[in-house]
């Protein structure tokens, strides 16, 4: 299953969820409503007016219309960015909590208003409310929108024209490839690439193309500073927080010719790997310095 099919099966199963405050996809319970409530004191009155059991309309939750009716207990419940989060998680896409925050923190492949919108691209969907982002919800690429509506409504799906979303976002590796996890040991393109992210990110080492002690280190270093486990392995969440310091326009793939058709390989290409040529690029540049060296001694 592809990632945006992941995303979008995941949006679609929480339909009929509960909308609660600060709901992380726990199972709605009185309790957890009241801890909810006590965490959240300004939308306390509509959590627990929202259940029957904390309003006093009933003494159990079997007619709750968020109980699911097969069992007769609670669904799980979320806030709008925790079911974003939830779905995105579907797609191996990590997201932060907090709608504004994921709009100022998860790196795009494309973004903008709602007008702007590729209507057959899965993404997310935000609502901006005077300078930031007050709601979101997950495009599903077919002219609709799954989103923890509010107290009221729960977890919806709409058609797109009829909410008030005003921008949108396509996260980073929904439908272009995540690069593989590397670590100590690990040679070529990629550790070249992690390399080069991490000195922009402020770790200076050569982007040699080789993982070894000093990139492991760095990797901890930076995974540690984001919040991450600090094993020093460069995985999904890891290459996530490093996104912003990859240059995207830059190949990580070698662009030669296809060796099996004469018509793409005309005489004078040479054939080989991009970790020979980084290598071949590295036997240059100290042939290079070398060279500069000698010279520099020998003037007079």
């Amino acid at each position: 299953m592809d990632r945006p099919t992941a995303v979008v099966n995941a949006a679609l199963e929480r339909i009929g969820c509960p909308y609660v405050m600060g709901g992380t996809g726990k199972t709605c319970t009185p309790a957890y409503r009241e801890a909810r409530a006590a965490q959240y004191p300004k939308y306390a009155s509509q959590i627990e007016r929202n259940c029957p059991r904390l309003s006093g309309s009933a003494t159990g939750c079997g007619k709750c219309k968020w109980a699911d009716p097969a069992t007769g207990k609670g669904k799980p419940c979320y806030d709008c960015a925790q079911l974003s989060l939830a779905c995105m998680a579907a797609g191996d896409i990590p997201l932060v909590s907090g709608a504004n925050s994921q709009w100022v923190k998860t790196r795009f492949s494309a973004s903008g208003t709602i007008d702007q919108m590729p209507a057959d691209k899965v993404g997310l969907v935000f609502r901006q409310d005077e300078k930031t982002m007050g709601h979101v919800g997950v495009y599903l690429g077919d002219g609709t929108v799954v989103h923890a509506r509010g107290h009221a409504y729960g977890v919806v799906r709409q058609p797109i024209a009829d909410t008030a979303f005003t921008h949108y976002g396509i996260p980073c590796g929904l439908y272009d490839a995540v690069p593989p996890t590397v670590r100590r040991g690990s040679r070529g393109a990629y550790v070249e690439l992690l390399q080069t992210a991490l000195i922009r990110a402020g770790y200076p080492m050569d982007a040699d193309g080789k993982f070894g002690s000093i990139t492991e280190q760095a990797v901890k270093e930076f995974q540690q500073k984001h919040g991450l486990t600090a094993d020093g392995i460069c995985g999904k969440n890891t290459w996530a927080a490093l996104d912003p310091y990859i240059d995207h326009d830059e190949p990580t793939q070698p662009q030669i010719p296809d060796d099996e058709d004469p018509d793409d390989n005309p005489v004078g290409y040479v054939l080989m790997t991009l970790t020979d040529a980084l290598e071949l690029r590295r036997d240059l540049q100290n042939a290079l310095k070398a060279l500069d060296k000698s010279i520099g001694d020998a003037k007079p």
